[in-house]
């Protein structure tokens, strides 16, 4: 959208009790730290997130609403924190993960039980978030 600028993380919880975030390249590579996606009307104004990699802790059937993580972005001191936006772009299937879009803050939707609906009982379960930040003009 004309106005904008967007920038993703892939964030992926793996074995349930770790998360982890990093930025893709342009390329689809995942080798720089961030990649910003401005407009033509705010040409050098960019989004970055913060503390990267990022790691949260979920214990398997923990709580609905237990906080996993929280994702942090800032961009050039033009742009406002607060008209900063979060999203999920992408999730898992399941929906086992809610995102606050003025916080950053990550916590589960639902209980995850690891073991639940897997042929392989010791396989580790994978959750992949993609998520988004925008800022509105």
């Amino acid at each position: 959208m004309e106005g904008e600028i967007c920038l993703t993380a892939i964030i992926m919880c793996i074995g349930v009790c770790t998360v982890e975030a990093t930025s893709p390249t342009p390329m689809g590579t995942s080798e720089s730290r961030y990649t910003t996606v401005p407009t033509l009307t705010t040409p050098r104004i960019h989004l970055v997130f913060l503390h990267e990699p990022y790691f949260g802790v979920v214990a398997e059937n923990a709580d609905v609403g237990t906080t996993v993580m929280q994702v942090t972005a800032s961009g050039s001191p033009r742009i406002d924190p607060s008209r900063i936006q979060y999203s999920i772009a992408q999730e898992d299937e399941q929906g086992f993960f809610k995102l606050n879009e003025t916080t950053g803050v990550i916590t589960t939707s639902s209980v995850i039980d690891r073991e639940a609906g897997l042929e392989d009982k010791s396989a580790p379960r994978v959750f992949t978030l993609i998520i988004q930040v925008r800022k509105s003009v």
